[in-house]
């Protein structure tokens, strides 16, 4: 017990504010968010029909809500690799929602998903690192421990 705490008390500082490296499953949830973003935008760019972004002016709130919640949790995140994991998230959320309240046609949405796919796909690879850095805390542990 007495080196669990130990290890504990190692990774703190390192992940005091950073929410994707304090909780895995937080940074699962990131990841499969992400990948149903990508999987979404992929679908919509091949025609088969799901969700696309409504042009009601109310419907604007969810994005600057997102907007909002990277902002603050990337200011007082202190690790580079989550930081730009937020600055990413924060401009594919801003994409999103100019491309969900200015009018366009439906070549203007197709090609919206363009960058939604490559945000989508490099926030995939920013959580999925992320991941991987947890695997290896837990092997490092384990590798300590015995």
């Amino acid at each position: 017990m007495k080196d669990k705490i130990e290890v504990n008390s190692k990774m703190l500082p390192l992940a005091m504010e950073c929410w994707l490296h304090r909780s895995q499953a937080i940074c699962f949830i990131a990841l499969a968010f992400w990948t149903y973003s990508l999987v979404s935008g992929v679908l919509s760019l091949v025609g088969v029909s799901v969700i696309h972004p409504r042009t009601d002016s109310f419907f604007i709130l969810g994005y600057l809500i997102g907007i909002w919640l990277f902002a603050t949790l990337g200011k007082s995140c202190k690790q580079p690799l989550e930081r730009l994991f937020y600055s990413i998230g924060i401009l594919d959320f801003i994409i999103r929602g100019a491309c969900g309240v200015i009018p366009a046609s439906g070549a203007g949405i197709w090609l919206c998903q363009f960058p939604n796919i490559a945000l989508s796909a490099i926030e995939i690879a920013l959580s999925g690192a992320i991941v991987l850095w947890h695997f290896s805390m837990r092997t490092s542990r384990s590798d300590s421990q015995t």
